[in-house]
């Protein structure tokens, strides 16, 4: 009986001193492995450091010589060689470009790619900002009872509203949008009259500062009426909304200039967001970049910037063809849709617009497709944008189209690379393959424009990064023609 006690005590023992064993062996392989993933990079964070080189394929630069077979050599996210005889980093990683194609990364110069889609207004009738340099219309007692504010997004009345705040990375758009070379894209908050500042940016990174290239770009202004019905509900009431913005802001920087020089004894101006965000506009400092397509609006658009003297650039111009002439006079920059649905025209009811005949329809149509020709053969600066096509791949296919239609092929790539970056001010930086400019290149197997090209490798920042084949599919919440299109 006593043996058995004992033998049973001596198990007891015996075990408990195996699992002290088996927790404390538990533990010390817990902490390796922790320190272990202590020490491993952060795979999710783009690094911009480490060196490439791209070897052996055709190198296309865009501004200078083609070279057969060439060397492009990448460092901290520039490139920082470019030749046929140039000599490899002993710690660059080599990518074979053996027959294959290198070309910059390509620009789509309006889109809203990473801006959230928009929500149904909540912007009572004749909304608009608030303060004493601000007179909107008298409303009726009704429309005095107190609403929830819209967010920023969604009323198209506050110039304020910049894209930055509002980006957000990735998403399948993103990734289409990479997978046909496009690295870099000149974002806009939304549609409106006042549809926000503009960023650039590009197409990689976890957070919006990793992409931002520059913001703000330009504030975009745009004619057509709030789908709501409230103010400013016709063309006429949106034309005279935005001269007494102008005109608001012009006074605002003469109270605030005189305040300046002397602040005893007269009150100091109010902060109003909207006034403020229109002072470097009627400066001249920041451009407007207009959404307009026919003829008139064009007219419009140029007429208001001579009256307030600002800087601009014409975005979607489907009509661009009916006025070189006028465009090449105002030595105006425009940045041409690629979206081939014809502009509808204003005309009388409710809704502003004309019915169109399928004739009308089909013929303007193929205007569109010479649209560009046209404008290059006058001698018009152009880049090409996208005009939130609801299916992204037609992009370069209606690329292909305007060089079928006459459009020079040397010249189209112009459009989607060295061109929209000298018009959006960062030329030194991006749109060709150039010792010192950010290296976003793409590695094809053929000219972009061709149809059956497809790209083997993508760098953004200087970095490679993952060409994933995301199904091709129009995109929900664009609807056809985007920025510029007249709905």
């Amino acid at each position: 009986m006593k043996q058995s006690i004992f033998f049973a005590r001596l198990s007891f023992a015996s075990i408990s001193k195996l699992k002290s064993l088996v927790k404390y062996r538990i533990c010390i392989i817990l902490a390796l492995l922790a320190s272990a993933i202590l020490l491993l990079p952060a795979p999710a964070r783009l690094q911009r450091g480490g060196a490439f080189a791209i070897k052996g394929g055709k190198i296309v630069t865009v501004t200078g010589a083609t070279l057969a077979s060439g060397i492009v050599v990448i460092r901290n996210g520039v490139i920082t060689d470019i030749g046929e005889n140039i000599a490899i980093p002993n710690d660059a990683q080599i990518v074979d470009a053996s027959g294959l194609s290198v070309y910059p990364g390509l620009i789509d110069a309006h889109t809203d790619l990473g801006m959230p889609q928009p929500q149904p207004s909540q912007i009572q009738p004749g909304g608009r900002r608030q303060g004493p340099l601000a007179q909107p219309p008298a409303q009726p007692q009704a429309q005095t009872q107190t609403s929830q504010p819209a967010g920023p997004q969604l009323s198209g009345l506050e110039p304020e509203v910049t894209a930055a705040d509002l980006l957000k990375p990735g998403g399948d758009a993103i990734e289409i949008a990479r997978s046909l070379g496009i690295t870099t894209v000149l974002t806009v908050p939304r549609e409106g009259i006042f549809a926000g500042q503009s960023a650039l940016i590009n197409l990689a990174g976890n957070t919006a500062e990793e992409m931002i290239i520059k913001t703000p770009v330009a504030l975009h202004i745009g004619f057509n009426p709030p789908r709501s019905g409230s103010y400013p509900s016709t063309l006429m009431g949106v034309l005279a909304f935005l001269r007494q913005s102008f005109l608001d802001a012009q006074h605002y920087q003469a109270l605030s200039a005189r305040y300046a020089k002397d602040k005893r004894g007269m009150p100091r101006p109010p902060q109003d967001k909207s006034l403020m965000a229109l002072q470097p506009v009627i400066t001249a400092d920041v451009p407007v970049i207009f959404s307009v397509n026919t003829e008139n609006d064009i007219k419009r658009a140029i007429n208001l910037a001579e009256e307030f003297k600002l800087r601009y650039i014409l975005s979607g111009v489907s009509e661009g063809w009916k006025v070189t002439e006028l465009l090449k006079a105002k030595k105006a920059d425009v940045l041409v849709s690629l979206n081939f649905n014809p502009p509808r025209r204003r005309g009388g009811g409710f809704g502003g617009f004309e019915p169109e005949s399928p004739e009308a329809t089909e013929r303007d149509r193929e205007n569109l497709h010479k649209n560009a020709a046209a404008i290059q053969k006058a001698g018009i600066r152009f880049a090409f944008h996208s005009g939130n096509l609801q299916r992204p791949q037609e992009f370069l296919a209606n690329a292909l189209k305007a060089v079928e239609s006459g459009l020079p092929r040397d010249e189209a790539l112009k459009a989607l690379t060295i061109y929209p970056a000298q018009i959006l001010g960062v030329g030194e930086q991006l749109g060709s393959l150039e010792k010192g400019k950010i290296a976003n290149i793409i590695v094809t197997t053929g000219d972009p424009l061709d149809r059956n090209t497809r790209v083997r490798h993508l760098f953004i920042d200087g970095r490679p990064v993952e060409v994933r084949r995301v199904e091709e599919q129009a995109q929900p919440g664009r609807r056809p023609g985007g920025p510029g299109r007249t709905p």
